[in-house]
């Protein structure tokens, strides 16, 4: 079974640069701290912030519990918390117990790689989600990669024609595929399940998105592609949805936490951490539409990545022409 890609890259990696229109973040170097006074650890920090502050740098101090809007704003959801923010972005972050020697390194973390970091306006109300839309459930399947070693993740059902099925997924099931391996697409209903025979269109290593054609479905429940001018927001509600362990579909509702945390195509960050099996699997609007694929997990944050739209458009456009 695949694994999912493991994300655990606080030096290597770029957290993201979010820009908040109803919080604005200051435009010189300032070290946030999200502390909560009744953690044991934080007589301890507080000193080594206040070390940091003698040393010339700009530090701020906030209570966590009557600060949790600026805090969520600023991806930090538990107590104790770290953001570094720079030319209204959010530079880096960093939750738990950090060495002194961290906190400073985030300044200079800052300084070299603010140009790198994306961009996001928060506007206008945060979409949310009642419940998993059935239709979901239905589109998401699972794939099987038989090759040596073997590799099972999921995938979502995007668009249905003559007698085939485009599914999305992510790049990293095709890690030991060679010409000849046999690839299943597997579709389930109320009755049961089925799997298709499929072949293997497309897969880019360095966004971890791959496309599979999966023979001989004329029906099927879809999960049409986001447009390319949709534009999802911190704290936007979502559905992920893939096939735990191999087992049939599940989705849960979960919340954007961020983007592009990581230098390179860009990601999205969410509140929920995938089990083995959910590689590949769906990350959906609230209007039902694919915005993003599973393909890691940031264990410093515990949140789920997944590759964005942009990337699934990019690789799809290259198989359309």
């Amino acid at each position: 079974m695949a694994a999912i890609l493991m994300v655990v890259a606080v030096a290597c990696g770029v957290f993201v640069g979010d820009v908040f229109a109803d919080e604005p973040l200051p435009q010189k170097p300032t070290l946030y701290a999200f502390l909560d006074s009744d953690d044991r650890w934080t007589p301890s920090l507080r000193s080594r912030v206040r070390s940091i502050a003698e040393s010339g740098k700009r530090t701020e101090e906030f209570e966590f519990d009557e600060s949790r809007d600026l805090a969520k704003q600023c991806g930090v959801r538990s107590a104790p918390g770290f953001v570094l923010a720079y030319k209204g972005r959010v530079c880096d972050r960093y939750v738990g117990v950090p060495t002194r020697s961290r906190l400073a390194g985030m300044y200079e973390f800052a300084r070299l790689n603010h140009k790198n970091l994306a961009t996001l306006v928060k506007k206008g109300p945060i979409r949310t989600i009642d419940r998993v839309s059935p239709e979901i459930l239905r589109a998401t399947v699972r794939i099987t990669v038989d090759s040596e070693p073997s590799s099972t993740g999921s995938g979502t059902i995007v668009r249905v024609g003559d007698g085939d099925a485009l599914v999305v997924t992510c790049g990293h099931l095709f890690d030991h595929w060679e010409v000849g391996d046999g690839i299943g697409v597997t579709v389930f209903d109320q009755r049961g399940s089925v799997r298709y025979e499929a072949r293997r269109l497309a897969h880019d290593a360095r966004s971890d998105v791959g496309l599979v054609l999966a023979k001989g479905i004329r029906e099927a429940a879809v999960v049409p592609l986001a447009d390319p001018s949709y534009r999802p927001r911190v704290g936007d509600q979502v559905v992920v949805s893939g096939c735990d362990y191999g087992s049939r579909p599940s989705g849960s509702v979960t919340e954007i936490a961020a983007f592009d945390r990581f230098l390179g195509p860009g990601d999205i960050a969410v509140d929920a951490i995938p089990v083995h099996g959910r590689s590949g699997g769906g990350l959906i609007s609230k209007e039902g539409k694919l915005i993003g694929v599973c393909n890691g997990i940031n264990h410093v944050n515990r949140e789920g990545v997944y590759a964005s739209l942009k990337s699934v458009r990019e690789l799809l456009g290259k198989v359309d022409k």
